[in-house]
């Protein structure tokens, strides 16, 4: 027996028209999740580049109190951050270093803002970023080369139970990825034991 041609009704096109529609759609979904995975992938290592760079601003800033402990160069701390060297916010420290060298010292006026929010025109003005001694300008320390900023506050000297004085840091740094939108940001405290 013959089929009758006048029956069919076309229904197997209908079926490769939703396969095609299916196998559409799982492509698009492959290629966004993939295209997404990339972005983060890419974000990701970004973020790493800025948290070491970061890092190696904190290391470096203690480095440096080290060296000028070492050879007994005087450091001064004032609300302007000059190189990137700060006095704390007002009643927040310990007194200054009493040693007869004054080797940490406070220098000019104390200022309710914080470090971190000063305003890299020296305005006494409270900023956020990208306007802060951080961000810009020549009141931090800056490795050539680099997009980390770093800033230290000495946070005054104190007599340890022992009797022997600390002198003691808190230092900021800030590092950005080559993504503009990528800003690491972390704090260490340091405690110099003076011998």
């Amino acid at each position: 027996m013959m089929p009758n041609r006048k029956k069919q009704q076309g229904f197997s096109l209908f079926i490769v028209v939703v396969v095609l529609i299916v196998i559409a759609l799982l492509v698009m979904v492959t290629v966004q999740s993939s295209s997404s995975e990339s972005r983060s992938s890419s974000n990701d290592a970004d973020r790493k580049f800025a948290l070491s760079s970061a890092e190696d601003g904190l290391r470096n800033a203690e480095s440096m109190i080290k060296a000028n402990a070492e050879a007994k160069t005087p450091m001064t701390f004032t609300d302007e951050c000059p190189k990137g060297l700060c006095r704390p916010v007002k009643n927040t420290h310990y007194p200054a270093s009493t040693e007869s060298d004054s080797l940490f010292k406070y220098g000019g006026s104390e200022t309710s803002i914080e470090a971190i929010q000063r305003c890299e025109t020296g305005s006494g003005k409270s900023c956020t970023t990208p306007n802060t001694v951080l961000d810009k300008g020549n009141r931090s320390i800056t490795a050539t080369g680099s997009n980390t900023r770093t800033i230290i506050e000495y946070m005054g000297q104190k007599k340890a139970e022992d009797g022997s004085l600390h002198d003691y840091f808190r230092i900021t740094s800030r590092a950005k990825g080559e993504n503009s939108d990528t800003i690491v940001t972390l704090q260490s405290y340091v405690e110099l034991y003076n011998e």
